[in-house]
């Protein structure tokens, strides 16, 4: 029998993922042959097995690449952890800020707090 299938499908599932592909392209190839081995009622046993090893090596290429991009998400270098300094302000201008409120605080302005006793 003449299975029924367009040539869009057939080349995207025939071929092996090129090592330039990018992931988009693999997904959709692998979309391809699912759906070529789910609808395709004509399908020859030796075929299927083709495409089935087919889908099984782009979905395993997928996997590698969802990882490694996983990985890079994850790995955060640690200069990138650190928050920034405010512009201009170096380490010794936030302790003369922090020396600063503290005295403002001693003079008990109004809104400062309770009084102190």
């Amino acid at each position: 029998m003449a299975s029924r299938r367009s040539p869009s499908t057939d080349a995207a599932a025939r071929s092996p993922a090129p090592a330039g592909e990018d992931f988009g392209t693999a997904m959709e190839r692998l979309e391809a042959i699912v759906g070529r081995l789910e609808g395709d009622e004509t399908l020859g046993l030796e075929e299927a097995l083709a495409l089935y090893e087919q889908g099984v090596a782009l979905a395993a290429e997928c996997r590698r690449r969802l990882t490694g991009a996983q990985l890079r998400l994850t790995e955060v270098p640690v200069d990138v952890a650190t928050p920034p300094e405010p512009f201009g302000a170096s380490v010794d201008d936030e302790g003369a800020e922090a020396d600063e409120d503290a005295e403002e605080g001693d003079e008990g302005g109004a809104g400062d707090g309770p009084p102190a006793r």
